[in-house]
This record gives structure tokens, sequence and C-alpha cells, in this order.
């Protein structure tokens, strides 16, 4: 998942790429690579909900931008993003799998090492019609769920640009 836009900025670039460069290694991100035109930053990732947004990109490259003055250029690799949505997606169908074959299995052992029990007729198929329906709707739910982290990561890093352009502009005044 990339993530690609341009954004204004009202101060100079070389300052607000160096502010938006310090204000991701608060963040956890560490620089990989530096010149005069473009700043690339790595970070750790996200791994929860409960994280801060802008950790849903793994790598970010600032730069000025050539074509036009005023601005900034930013490209981020969601790497976090990519890796939350395959939790949710991977995490139920694990889950409900796990939890539909032990049922079954338990289900059928114990009736099968009773021999007075009368095996409940359709009991097996309703609760395997139970667990699709609960994978049916976390899978909604996955999808849901991976489109607003995405848009917060992706609000997040324009703020970050956004926030640094305006923190050089107030430590100018």
């Amino acid at each position: 998942m990339q993530y690609v836009t341009q954004l204004p900025v009202h101060s100079s670039e070389d300052v607000v790429l160096n502010k938006a460069s310090e204000l991701l290694i608060a963040c956890g991100f560490n620089v990989t690579s530096q010149n005069d035109n473009e700043v690339k930053l790595r970070g750790p990732g996200m791994r929860s909900t409960n994280q801060n947004p802008i950790l849903g990109a793994t790598e970010i490259t600032l730069r000025r931008s050539h074509s036009t003055r005023g601005k900034i250029a930013v490209q981020a690799d969601l790497g976090g993003v990519r890796w939350m949505r395959n939790f949710m997606i991977f995490f139920p169908l694990c889950l409900f799998g796990g939890l539909s074959a032990f049922m079954v299995i338990t289900i059928a052992v114990a009736f099968a090492n009773i021999p007075q029990a009368n095996f409940p007729q359709g009991l097996i198929e309703k609760l395997l019609v139970g667990a699709a329906f609960m994978l049916l709707l976390f899978s909604c739910f996955g999808v849901i769920m991976t489109k607003r982290i995405r848009r917060n990561a992706e609000t997040a890093i324009d703020a970050c640009v956004s926030n640094a352009d305006h923190l050089v502009r107030r430590e100018n005044q």
C-alpha cells in the first residue's frame, strides 16, 4: 500500500523538512538517508489500533517538490496498515476454523462414546452455519477497520507535515 501526495507549506521547504523529520523521530522513526532535497525515514510499524496512527507508515520519504515551489512531496509505504489488514483477515478465519473443528471433533467423540445417546439431527450443520455467519461478519468488520486505519494513517502523515510548517512559522514570528 502506497500513499503519495503533495502538501502546501508556507515556510522554507528545507526547514519544514527538518522539523517534520524531528516530529517523526519523536514518534519512533529512524532516519535512513538525508540530503538537501529529501529525508527518508523508517518506522517500527503498527501492531495495534491503540498505537499512534502515523505508525501505519513503515517508510516515509519527504522531499521538496521540484515541479512546484512551496510544496512538500510525501511518499509513504503503509506497511503497518498492510500488517493490520492481514491480521484482520486471517485471525478470524483461523480462530473460527479452529473452534469449529474443535467443536465438531468434541461433539462427535462425545456422542460416539455414549451408546444410548441419540445424535441431535443437524447440530453440527447449525454450528458450522453459525461459525460461517460470524466469519462473514468479522470479514466485513475487517474491511471497514482497514479503511479506517488507512485513512487515519494518511491523515496523521498530512498532519505531521502541516504541523511542522505551523511550528516553523510560529518560531519565525
